[in-house]
């Protein structure tokens, strides 16, 4: 955009030479230089300027737009990165009791199992009640870590 600009001003050339000028050979009393400067000004190329200057303008904004909808977005995908390791943490605290009442409804079935109160098929069923809410606490300690993980990732901490 700035080079856009600067074409609606002149353009400066500036050269020089220094020349020696002796009959014998190396020893430099005769020397001549020329100096100058050369500015040249196209004022056919306006309307091409302008449209050119007007396009690159366009082009920086766009470039900025795209930029603040790219932090925008990675703002509101480490937000939900962040809603989602609450709920995780949250989730985690409540398959952890699951699995401890589980295990505690297993026990009491177990001894009563033993005592000849309950059906093989009753303690079978807290058996595998008790196994199911061990895997969901493992998935929900996954979850939890990969979104850890995921937090840190997006941070670079």
């Amino acid at each position: 955009n700035k080079a856009d600009k600067m074409a609606f001003l002149p353009r400066l050339n500036a050269f020089g030479s220094y020349e020696l000028y002796d009959n014998t050979m190396f020893q430099g009393n005769a020397s001549g230089y020329l100096i100058g400067a050369q500015l040249s000004w196209d004022i056919f190329q306006g309307s091409k300027r302008f449209g050119k200057a007007q396009k690159s303008k366009a082009e920086l904004e766009k470039s900025k737009l795209a930029y603040n909808q790219y932090v925008s977005q990675s703002n509101l995908e480490l937000n939900k990165v962040k809603r989602q390791l609450v709920d995780a943490k949250n989730k985690l605290e409540l398959t952890e009791l699951a699995v401890q009442q589980s295990e505690e409804s297993l026990r009491i079935r177990k001894n009563r199992f033993k005592e000849g109160l309950e059906k093989t098929s009753d303690l079978l069923q807290a058996e595998t009640q008790f196994a199911q809410k061990q895997l969901e606490y493992y998935q929900t300690v996954f979850e939890y870590n990969f979104t850890q993980t995921y937090i840190q990732f997006l941070t670079k901490e």
